[in-house]
């Protein structure tokens, strides 16, 4: 088993080289959520006070102006970036106003949820996240392809379906989880 995984992965690497897909271009695609990651697990770990959250949208704010400053050099930001900007402060200042989040319950529906709004919105307008993380690995006259749209079509709405099943379950888990005492 060791040797067919040895052997699959050298057949990845083969395959990348002749690509020219780069292990920095798949690392750029994992720290595009590298904001939804950081304002969870601040959130989720100092659960326990009102300060967590307002931490966790700070980090997740400068994570994700830190994420999108890259992305808008390229071209235009996609919808997970315009919803972590827009999330991330909105949730900031509603908490610091009326402190009404629990962090430690809401925070993985609020994350969830965002994420799958975002995914949908950029698939009805037609512009897949996945296009700006792809970019960079596909020649540039290949952009305008249809196929290398359709690709990233697919690519995306199979993102959504999977953040939808997730969102669900976690809104479930969440709605009839047992609350602190």
């Amino acid at each position: 088993m060791a040797r067919r995984a040895a052997q699959s992965w050298q057949v990845l690497r083969q395959q990348m080289k002749h690509h020219g897909i780069r292990y920095r271009d798949m690392i750029d695609y994992m720290l595009g959520f590298l904001p939804w990651v950081g304002f969870f697990v601040v959130s989720v770990v100092l659960a326990h006070s009102s300060f967590a959250l307002v931490l966790a949208c700070l980090i997740g704010l400068g994570l994700s102006i830190a994420m999108a400053l890259p992305t808008f050099r390229l071209g235009p930001l996609t919808s997970v970036d315009f919803v972590g900007l827009g999330l991330f402060p909105s949730v900031l200042i509603i908490q610091l106003a009326t402190g009404v989040f629990d962090g430690n319950r809401w925070s993985s529906v609020l994350v969830a949820l965002a994420l799958t709004v975002g995914v949908g919105v950029g698939l009805i307008r037609g512009v897949p996240f996945t296009a700006v993380y792809a970019r960079p690995t596909v020649p540039q006259v290949l952009w305008d392809d249809s196929g290398f749209g359709a690709f990233q079509k697919r690519i995306t709405r199979l993102w959504f379906s999977g953040l939808a099943l997730i969102t669900a379950s976690i809104l479930v888990s969440t709605a009839f989880a047992p609350t602190r005492c």
